[in-house]
């Protein structure tokens, strides 16, 4: 019979609200598919663990970059060491540099973004900045010994601004996280970043493993701070912790878990919390099930208070799936449980709505003459777009005009290019960049535009006769609105290009009196909102 217990708990909670962790979305951070140009380590990129290869001192292992990027992700692990805490096989010492100029992966000039000199954990995630796109990247042991590192990430972090909740997971638990589950190992069948991208092809998350043997809730609650200022870059926090606690009151647990959710929320991190799994092990002791079941209501609990996403049934499905259990202790998963651990837990992921992703063209109209190949730029915001240069999908654009938009961090240029048979007129346009339509702008082809306009003379001269006594504009759309303007920023005289395109000015202000000697602005503004600035003079 299934026990109630009624447990006097003390939370002291930080600046934290429920309302911080009910509208949870996800930004892509996919999965770059780099290209090792440098080192001879084998199987760096291969998304498993337990197979990769020793890295010596001075030994530059480089990527190339198919797409330059403004923001990654680099993160490497060393899951020979089992616990995230041990640090025997990986690197100590080590750098990571990028290049924005080289060609070739050796040549141009590089930045160092990390210069690790005493790292001791068994795997690291790295954000890397820089101003210019990104084009190829290198890891190096600097000291030690050398290491063993089983792989190497890149991830695109550009389709987002920092601090937001990019696709980017630990997993912090016992030894069921630390020795099976989330290594990626061969031998654990398909892992939880390939079943998301199975389901979802536009998403590829990084994932590592913070889980060390024996932990307890509170063992978490100590190490936290730290594995979070490692790890600045990862956003979702996987919590499977319990089967250790089932020696300790339920009160200090509670109080634990509750701890961990607040941590991770206070540093901008969604936590998620699954069920403690199922076990065979009877009685009251550790890992027994029906503490194990006691522990559950807390999670839900605790679940309920910070109104956290709902994590993966792991006691449901072990107990549904008890052959998924090694046959030795009845507690941790065999090959087809930690496969089925991930499948879980990459479904929770998949019911994360993506941030709505935008597409802004900031001006509304451009102008290219007629008769002639011409081509128009205008600036684009785009949030969910990744570093790069894209065809662009001109919907509604005559035959024969094409587009491309060039995008870093977010924001770049469309570039419309138009033929000399692209027909006069304005054209109501939508930009589409992948899955993203953005709002109506105009392409105008006109007969003449601000960018032909004349003027003469300059200056006006009416001492040396009538024909330097007025101003002449010409090569203007038609309806083109002048102003005449003081160096003061007074208005001298107003005009409009007549429907062959010129106007005149006799030197006059608007109420018929002479302007005096002296250097005046001319603001000019097509039908379509196009702008010039001009300087002309008057010498009497």
């Amino acid at each position: 019979m299934k026990r109630t217990i009624l447990i006097p708990v003390i939370i002291i909670l930080c600046a934290v609200s429920a309302a911080q962790t009910a509208n949870v979305e996800v930004v892509p951070a996919p999965r770059v598919a780099v290209t090792q140009v440098t080192g001879s380590a084998a199987n760096l990129l291969n998304n498993r663990g337990r197979d990769g290869g020793n890295l010596t001192i001075g030994q530059n292992i480089t990527f190339s970059l198919p797409n330059p990027l403004t923001r990654i992700l680099f993160q490497w692990m060393s899951s020979a060491n089992g616990n995230y805490t041990e640090s025997a096989y990986a690197p100590n010492q080590y750098v990571i540099e990028y290049s924005t100029d080289s060609t070739n992966g050796i040549n141009g000039s590089w930045q160092v973004a990390v210069n690790e000199t005493s790292n001791n954990v068994a795997a690291r995630a790295h954000v890397i900045q820089s101003g210019s796109p990104i084009r190829y990247v290198r890891f190096r042991i600097t000291g030690g010994t050398g290491a063993y590192v089983d792989e190497i990430d890149i991830h695109d972090l550009t389709k987002g601004q920092p601090g937001d909740p990019f696709d980017t997971w630990g997993f912090i638990g016992d030894s069921i996280t630390a020795w099976d589950a989330y290594w990626r190992d061969n031998g654990a069948g398909l892992p939880f970043n390939e079943a998301v991208n199975l389901s979802d092809g536009e998403r590829y998350p990084s994932m590592i493993n913070f889980g060390v043997s024996g932990n307890t809730a509170g063992n978490i609650y100590n190490r936290l701070q730290r594995t979070i200022d490692l790890n600045p870059g990862i956003h979702f926090w996987a919590i499977g912790v319990g089967t250790n606690d089932t020696t300790g009151s339920d009160e200090t647990y509670k109080q634990n878990l509750t701890r961990i959710v607040e941590m991770l929320i206070s540093n901008g991190k969604q936590p998620i919390i699954a069920r403690i799994p199922f076990s065979k092990v009877g009685g009251t002791g550790l890992a027994s099930n029906i503490r194990i079941q006691d522990l559950n209501e807390i999670v839900e609990e605790v679940r309920a208070l910070f109104d956290l996403p709902a994590g993966p049934d792991l006691y449901a499905y072990f107990q549904n799936n008890p052959s998924h259990l090694r046959g030795d202790d009845g507690i941790h998963p065999n090959a087809a449980g930690c496969e089925g651990m991930n499948r879980l837990w990459a479904d929770v992921a998949l019911t994360i709505p993506k941030r709505k992703s935008t597409a802004i063209v900031g001006t509304q109209s451009g102008v290219v003459k007629a008769g002639e190949d011409g081509a128009v730029t205008f600036p684009v915001t785009a949030a969910g777009v990744s570093d790069g240069t894209w065809p662009a999908v001109l919907n509604g654009a005559p035959a024969g005009v094409t587009g491309s938009v060039t995008i870093t961090g977010g924001s770049g240029t469309l570039t419309v290019n138009t033929t000399a048979a692209t027909p006069q007129g304005t054209h109501p346009l939508t930009l589409t960049i992948g899955s993203l339509t953005s709002n109506s702008f105009n392409l105008a082809i006109a007969e003449s535009f601000l960018g032909d306009v004349r003027y003469y003379p300059n200056p006006i001269q009416p001492s040396k006769g009538l024909n330097y006594a007025k101003m002449n504009f010409t090569n203007m759309p038609a309806g083109t609105r002048i102003k005449i303007y003081t160096m003061l920023g007074q208005v001298v005289r107003e005009l409009k290009a007549d429907a062959s395109g010129m106007a005149a000015w006799d030197g006059k202000n608007n109420t018929g009196e002479k302007a005096a000697s002296g250097v005046y602005i001319v603001y000019m503004e097509d039908g379509n909102g196009n702008k010039k600035r001009i300087k002309i003079a008057v010498e009497r």
